[in-house]
């Protein structure tokens, strides 16, 4: 008998990754096992209903190798179900007594900041793009380079939306607030 997949697209907001996680959670107890990410389609498997827990990492080139990032998780008792991008997608069984992975205010800390980071960059090449199509269209009336430049903006709005987010969240950890 050949396996029941499901594709499902579903946005999140990079900070997002927790209300993420209790998605995949209620996917999992209603019999949707997850499989793979990319950007923002999920794909699942159908399985039998199962109480998961869900963690999604934000995996920064660092000193650690991907094996050796893996295996620290592994050890915890977390499996890693799949990539995307710099996310990494674990998952494992209720009653695991590392269910915690970020169990101080430091290491989310370092999470955030990296995050507010991404988004600085991805907001500066952004501007930058802003520019150049500004100066295009200023010089040959495009409807295309008009539409792209559209999108362009709407993302950087998004992505400044999403920054300011972060940068809340990093305030209420400097203060020693978890999230």
């Amino acid at each position: 008998m050949a396996e029941t997949k499901k594709r499902q697209f579903k946005l999140f907001g990079l900070w997002a990754y927790e209300k993420e996680a209790r998605w995949l959670e209620a996917m999992a107890a209603r019999g949707w096992r997850l499989e793979k990410v990319r950007l923002f389609f999920y794909e699942f498997v159908e399985a039998e209903p199962q109480d998961l827990l869900y963690y999604i990492d934000l995996k920064f080139a660092g000193k650690a190798t991907d094996a050796e990032y893996e295996a620290i998780f592994k050890d915890a008792g977390w499996n890693l179900v799949c990539s995307s991008g710099l996310w990494r997608y674990f998952v494992t069984v209720p009653g695991n007594k590392y269910a915690n992975v970020y169990s101080d205010n430091d290491s989310l800390l370092k999470k955030f900041r990296a995050l507010v980071l991404v988004h600085i960059t991805s907001l500066v090449l952004l501007l930058t793009n802003l520019s150049i199509l500004s100066k295009r269209i200023a010089l040959a009336q495009n409807l295309f380079l008009e539409l792209l430049m559209l999108l362009v903006f709407l993302l950087f709005i998004t992505l400044a939306s999403s920054l300011l987010k972060l940068i809340g969240i990093v305030a209420r950890l400097n203060r020693g607030v978890r999230e």
